[in-house]
């Protein structure tokens, strides 16, 4: 069962590493556990669960700091990329190895992490998921704005 408990760092997030905060009944040792569930791989055009967390980010997991990014920086990564709206967000890090990690957010909380070893299976996951992703995104977010103002409207 899923509770909304945890640390969140100063934009309002979660964490990976209070990730574990979450799951109810599972202890602070066991993060990197829940992380695992989270944790995607993305190769020849496939999405699949990743079989083995890797070592930098069981270090990034264990690290003392309540920023995610912070931690990740500690390691090797390097936040180069953000793309979405209010809504939904990816947030993409360059990791050790020239792989990527991108994080994919609702609202409210990150819905999975997906590791991306080689350079051109990330660019083809952008063109496969993430631009169909962000295109409906913004289609919704769009259609969200319209009806907002148009409320806004027939109540003055």
């Amino acid at each position: 069962m899923i509770a909304l408990r945890g640390k969140l760092d100063i934009a309002g997030r979660a964490s990976p590493r209070s990730l574990s905060l979450f799951v109810l009944g599972e202890s602070k040792g066991t993060a990197m556990a829940t992380l695992g569930k989270t944790m995607l791989q993305y190769s020849g055009g496939q999405l699949k669960l990743l079989e083995e967390i890797p070592g930098w980010l069981d270090k990034a997991g264990a690290a003392d700091a309540d920023d995610w990014e912070k931690a990740l920086a500690s390691v090797g990564c390097e936040h180069v990329d953000k793309f979405g709206n209010e809504g939904d967000r990816f947030d993409v890090y360059r990791v050790p190895g020239d792989g990527y990690l991108v994080e994919i957010w609702d609202v409210f909380r990150p819905v999975a992490y997906i590791l991306i070893d080689q350079v051109y299976d990330y660019l083809r996951f952008r063109v496969e998921f993430l631009k169909p992703l962000l295109e409906l995104s913004d289609r919704i977010d769009a259609q969200v704005r319209r009806e907002v103002a148009e409320a806004a409207k027939r109540s003055r």
